[in-house]
Parts: structure tokens; C-alpha cells; sequence
């Protein structure tokens, strides 16, 4: 076992005296436990166990899957228990848990943040934790220089450009677009785009 192991091995006992975590998320943290130590945790020296451990995990690339790209729409049934929202919080869990990568266009966060502060479920003190949870899942934002052909695509299919940001980022990832939005599906059935978004049901 390596010292760093052997760190986080003592301190799994006592974690939950060292975790301030909203009750919407109190139930993640076990299967989460060294990250939502490293979101949580209160002090500086633990904090930094559990950073250095998640950060060595994802630079080595350890047990990653392929790249997925998931939209707001999708984020928000992480903190909202609307429909669809397991399978938003099974893409995830599956994201922390080594399965696969996570990715979306930079504009996500400021998209997310939004529908959560008009969603009626989020002010305040709860809006500034859900943030910055968000803020802190090592998802991988591109910039708008890197996302891919967004202006071909709108252009091509009667979608905003913000929706096609989420479908340029999986075209140049070679990967799939998780929605819960059926308005986009519809506009992009026929297209050649049609099977690089799915419908988050079928996770």
C-alpha cells in the first residue's frame, strides 16, 4: 500500500466530522468518498490527500472509458429530482467511478446555474453549493474554439447554436451527446447528426 493509500485508509473513519455536504448529497459520498472529500472537506492538509489522489487517478488515465458530452439540460436532473433524473445521476456516478469521461462546451456551467436559479428549487445558499459542486466535478469544459463545427451545424439543422455546441463537441470527440430535450432529437431526426445525440432514457 502506498503512503498516500495508507493516508486516506486513516482518515475514511472520521471523514464524515470533516464533510460540510448539503443533504441533496449526503447520499453520494460513500460511493464518492475521496472526492467528495476533496469538495468537503474543511481541512487543508486532508484536502490535499484527496486532491493529489483524484487528480493522479484522472492524469494517469486510469480505467477511463471514451469521451461523453452531456448538456444543461441533462446537469440540472442532477440537483432536481424531475424525471430522468437516475439516469442523469447514473451518467454521473459512472463518470467518478473511472467509466468513462465527461465533457461539454464552456457555456455549460453559466447555462446550468441559470435554469437552477429559475427552477424555483434553488436560492441562495443552496444556488452557491450546487455551483460549486459543479464547479469542482473535474468535468472537462472545451472552449468555443475547440467545440467543432457549431456554425455547420446550425446552419444545417434548425437548432440554436448553443444546442449545437453539444452536438459539434461529440462529432469532434467521435462521441455520444446525452439530452433530455426531445425538441433537439426531433430537429436533428434525418440529419447526419441524428445518431450522436441520445436521449439520457436510453443510458
Amino acid at each position: 500500500m502506498d503512503l498516500l493509500s495508507g493516508y486516506v485508509d486513516i482518515v475514511l473513519g472520521s471523514l464524515r466530522q470533516c464533510l460540510a455536504l448539503p443533504e441533496e448529497f449526503r447520499d453520494d459520498m460513500i460511493t464518492r468518498i475521496e472526492y467528495q472529500g476533496y469538495l468537503y472537506c474543511k481541512y487543508p492538509a486532508l484536502k490535499s490527500i484527496f486532491v493529489r489522489r483524484f487528480l493522479l487517478g484522472r492524469r494517469l488515465n486510469l480505467s477511463r472509458g471514451p469521451d461523453v458530452v452531456f448538456d444543461t439540460s441533462t446537469v440540472v436532473k442532477w440537483y432536481i429530482p424531475e424525471q430522468y433524473h437516475e439516469q442523469t445521476r447514473a451518467l454521473r456516478d459512472d463518470f467518478l467511478n473511472g467509466k468513462h469521461d465527461l465533457s461539454a462546451p464552456a457555456i455549460m456551467p453559466f447555462n446550468a446555474v441559470n435554469a437552477l436559479n429559475y427552477s424555483g428549487h434553488y436560492d441562495g445558499e443552496r444556488l452557491h453549493e450546487a455551483a460549486h459542486s459543479l464547479d469542482n466535478y473535474g468535468i472537462e469544459l472545451v472552449s468555443f474554439g475547440s467545440v467543432g463545427p457549431i456554425a455547420e451545424i446550425t446552419n444545417t439543422v434548425d437548432i440554436t447554436a448553443y444546442d449545437a455546441a453539444y452536438v459539434a463537441l461529440a462529432v469532434e470527440r467521435d462521441a455520444t451527446a446525452y439530452t433530455t430535450d426531445g425538441n433537439i432529437l426531433q430537429e436533428l431526426d434525418g440529419s447526419e447528426y441524428a445518431d450522436t445525440v441520445a436521449h439520457i432514457r436510453t443510458y
